[in-house]
């Protein structure tokens, strides 16, 4: 629940009331620039913010009451990411993506988790696979509900039980990449 005071958001609240992760925010996040970035991405990937639109940082940080140098330096790590566009003395934008993009994106995703996959299956624990199946179950029960946004976090908690266990961190890297993009689209 976001608590709205003087028109400043309760970081130990869920801005997005994110079904699957709605614990404190110390049991997601070790410091208040990861707690930052998360609700900055959240608001870029769910459209709060949209494609193509400036982001003002003094605006950000006073409704998230921090500094706006820290917010400056998680939009500095978005733009990395390839969420947001830089441009020089005008600001942050966030990122127009196209349809051959994200063509291009699942094509790259599907070697890269073929590949993932092939690591996985002599890793995985039993444990592991259990708790695949329980993700797939859920998935399967939600995909009739027309509930996009639970049906892309459970396929992403799906792909993140595989790509974990293939123990390669610059292909689960390379895909949380490029999830981010697709999602965002």
């Amino acid at each position: 629940m976001v608590e709205n005071k003087n028109n400043k958001i309760n970081l130990f609240s869920n801005p997005n009331k994110d079904k699957f992760a709605n614990k404190k925010v110390g049991d997601n996040y070790s410091n208040l620039e990861e707690q930052v970035y998360k609700i900055i991405k959240d608001k870029i990937i769910w459209h709060e913010i949209k494609m193509g639109e400036r982001i003002i940082d003094k605006k950000l940080a006073e409704e998230l009451g921090v500094s706006r140098s820290m917010v400056r330096q998680v939009l500095t790590t978005l733009a990395k990411e390839e969420l947001l566009i830089m441009v020089p003395r005008n600001g942050f934008y966030v990122r127009e993506i196209t349809k051959k993009e994200i063509e291009e994106i699942y094509e790259v995703r599907k070697v890269l988790e073929v590949y993932a996959i092939k690591r996985t299956i002599p890793r995985i624990s039993d444990r592991d696979i259990a708790e695949l199946e329980k993700v797939f179950k859920e998935s399967k029960k939600n995909l009739g509900k027309n509930d996009t946004e639970s049906f892309i976090k459970i396929d992403i908690m799906l792909h993140n039980l595989i790509i974990d266990n293939c123990n390669n961190s610059h292909i689960k890297k390379i895909i949380d990449k490029f999830r981010n993009l697709v999602n965002f689209y």
